[in-house]
């Protein structure tokens, strides 16, 4: 589904996370944490769906032996995003940013738990 998103819309428009208005300093690190038990209440509303992922480009280089991918996407909280691949086609050396990640599974599909915010997300096939 990700992978359709992001070729459907490969110059998707990423929101900008909301910002508080009137938020003391000395509560400003605890955001996070009281917006992580909304849940997806926090996303945006579009029709009756809420949508906490907005996939922005994504960048392929496929050859005979393996291929290349990097991914932008806006997440409004945390959560997993579904990567490029399968259970069979596995991404490897998959970096979020510049930092080495750790690939998760949920079902068959590679997914990456991020923070909310903007990310991009380098890996290869």
């Amino acid at each position: 589904m990700m992978l359709a998103w992001a070729l459907l819309l490969p110059r998707l428009a990423m929101p900008a996370p909301p910002v508080p208005k009137s938020v003391p300093p000395e509560l400003a690190p605890w955001i996070p944490w009281v917006l992580d038990d909304l849940g997806e209440e926090v996303c945006t509303k579009i029709d009756e769906r809420r949508v906490c992922a907005w996939p922005g480009e994504l960048d392929l280089e496929l050859g005979d032996r393996g291929g290349k991918f990097a991914l932008r996407v806006f997440a409004e909280r945390e959560m997993d995003i579904a990567l490029p691949g399968s259970e069979r086609i596995w991404p490897r050396d998959v970096r979020l940013g510049v930092a080495p990640a750790t690939v998760l599974q949920s079902g068959e599909q590679p997914v990456l738990r991020v923070s909310a915010g903007r990310h991009e997300i380098h890996g290869e096939f």
